[in-house]
């Protein structure tokens, strides 16, 4: 009997959800986005948003986005020739898994 399993994960908040935000060493002018799920839990889009995030700080939003487990998630992307600088995930998924 183990007392610490190192699978437990805390809820997410409610407001925004937990997220994981990748940032860029150069700011990018991207065509496509691709993401790799692992491990998804839930059964509403796994992804509550995808947020592309300017040099300017300035966040541009990609809405929710139904994600399968261990297939590419791939978003043709046109920011208008906008530099971008992170990307941010959003979700309510506690045990989501990011590949």
């Amino acid at each position: 009997l183990s007392l610490y399993d190192t699978n437990v994960t805390s809820p997410c908040p409610d407001t925004e959800g937990c997220t994981l935000t990748l940032r860029f060493l150069h700011p990018v002018i991207p065509h496509t986005l691709t993401l790799w799920v692992t491990y998804i839990s839930s059964k509403n889009p796994a992804l509550a948003n995808i947020e592309l995030i300017t040099e300017e700080e300035k966040s541009i939003s990609l809405g929710p986005q139904h994600v399968f487990c261990d297939m590419p998630l791939t978003i043709h992307l046109d920011t208008h020739k906008v530099a971008i600088a992170a990307v941010k995930l959003c979700t309510f998924d506690d045990k989501m898994e990011i590949g």
